[in-house]
């Protein structure tokens, strides 16, 4: 059976962070009534809770308590809390903080949201960079700095941190984190970055909808949305469970080049597309991001969790091809040098090379404006129907490895120490307004016997 100490403490985060379902609600209510030796440990973190939000200047007491009493909160307070269902207890504890405010017996910490604790069990974190922070986070964590914290929020910028394992956390804000141990964290907001190394395995992340479990491995985790969590993983790979079950065990395994959200009832759907800045140190799905791209997202009609890597403006000599847990092959010119003007600073598709083996395909690319689309295709099969009757050869070619693949001289280009790049051919279809376009197989000839196509897109002059 799973822990009920588990299933505690990662009901009551869901009904602190405010994303508690009434079903969570009673589950946390009967739990208690189960395991009353869990009563101590909940009064011990509402109370906790209550002084983090009295120092941030959101709490608010439900008028059965305050009977008509003015909130406290410092001289510039932030909006009160939207008013949720909480227990007596909640809020039992909650009024004699409020008491000892009141009296003086707990200092304020500042007019301002709390950004870093001590109140509970402390991680040692090490700072490694800090980018866009407000000026009093930032003044707080200074890179080189070690620092011991429990409690992690702040709301915009990002923080790259080591922690004892060796494990290295970048997060985005707005971000909301409380560190458990040097091996399990929680989060409720924001994005996560985790690039665990040898020494980290194991590292356990907790949120609203699920618990992921690192296997050794370079991952992501997103909660921008309070009913999803959206798992990729870019490395090796995790396990993903479901706390409240009765059996503690894996729900999903992912693994490089898989990425999933998570909603409220664990269920898992895949995401398509995962968005990357052209240096890599960045991530996004496509569904959390409404900046300005030519292409907005790609799908397919495979049922399997790999995603299409996006990288706006990314296609440019030396591009990754391929998406994650794929072949590591790059795009050049025959030049050596950059890329035609009409196709450099294009964003660029990492398609599934797998998928060359797949006749059936359907493949979607969903358009924002109005834009040329080019799709890169290996020279050594005939280009398919679709894309003879619907897209023009442009006559350029570029290059893609390197690579050991064997074939005709002419479909090869080799270099002086005898590496070997194929031959892709160059073809155009001109897109005049926003909207899906249907891309198929990368052969009508035998499946296999070529690379899979590359694609991208560049806005209309």
């Amino acid at each position: 059976m799973t822990n009920p100490r588990l299933q505690f403490e990662f009901l009551l985060e869901l009904v602190l962070e405010e994303v508690a379902s009434e079903a969570d609600q009673c589950r946390l209510d009967r739990l208690l009534s189960e395991h009353p030796e869990l009563l101590d440990a909940y009064l011990d973190q509402v109370r906790m809770h209550a002084i983090l939000q009295i120092r941030s200047g959101v709490m608010r007491t439900p008028d059965s308590l305050t009977q008509g009493a003015a909130v406290i909160a410092p001289p510039s307070a932030a909006p009160s809390l939207p008013r949720l269902r909480r227990s007596r207890a909640y809020w039992a504890a909650a009024a004699v903080v409020l008491a000892a405010v009141a009296a003086g017996v707990i200092a304020w910490q500042g007019a301002g949201q709390t950004k870093l604790t001590q109140e509970g069990f402390s991680v040692a974190l090490k700072i490694l960079e800090t980018n866009g922070l407000p000026r009093e986070t930032a003044e707080a964590l200074t890179p080189g700095q070690s620092i011991k914290l429990d409690t992690l929020r702040f709301a915009e910028g990002r923080i790259r941190f080591s922690l004892p394992s060796g494990a290295m956390l970048s997060v985005a804000g707005p971000a909301a984190i409380q560190l458990r141990s040097p091996t399990h964290l929680s989060i409720t907001e924001g994005k996560l970055t985790a690039d665990v190394g040898p020494g980290g395995r194991g590292l356990t992340i907790d949120t609203p909808q699920t618990q992921v479990v690192d296997l050794g491995t370079v991952f992501g985790v997103e909660v921008a949305n309070p009913q999803r969590t959206s798992v990729v993983v870019f490395e090796g790979s995790v396990e993903l469970y479901d706390p409240l079950a009765s059996r503690h065990v894996a729900i999903a395994r992912l693994t490089e080049g898989e990425a999933v959200d998570v909603d409220g009832q664990r269920r898992l759907s895949r995401i398509d597309t995962v968005i990357t800045a052209p240096s890599g140190e960045d991530w996004a799905t496509a569904a959390s991001v409404k900046g300005a791209r030519v292409i907005k997202a790609v799908r397919d009609n495979v049922k399997d969790r790999r995603f299409y890597g996006l990288i706006p403006r990314g296609m440019v000599a030396g591009a990754t091809a391929y998406a994650r847990g794929q072949e590591r092959r790059q795009w050049f010119d025959p030049s050596g040098r950059s890329l035609p003007l009409w196709l450099d600073g294009a964003d660029l598709v990492q398609t599934l090379q797998h998928d060359r083996l797949n006749t059936e395909l359907e493949l979607t690319v969903t358009l924002s404006q109005p834009a040329t689309l080019m799709v890169l295709h290996d020279t050594r099969s005939p280009p398919p129907r679709w894309l003879r009757e619907r897209f023009t050869d442009t006559g350029a070619q570029l290059l893609l490895g390197p690579t050991n693949t064997k074939g005709k001289p002419s479909s090869f280009m080799v270099q002086p120490d005898e590496s070997r790049f194929l031959r892709f051919s160059v073809w155009s279809l001109v897109v005049l307004k926003a909207g899906d376009i249907a891309l198929g197989p990368a052969t009508d000839d035998k499946p296999g016997s070529c690379k899979m196509y590359g694609i991208a897109a560049k806005a209309l002059p």
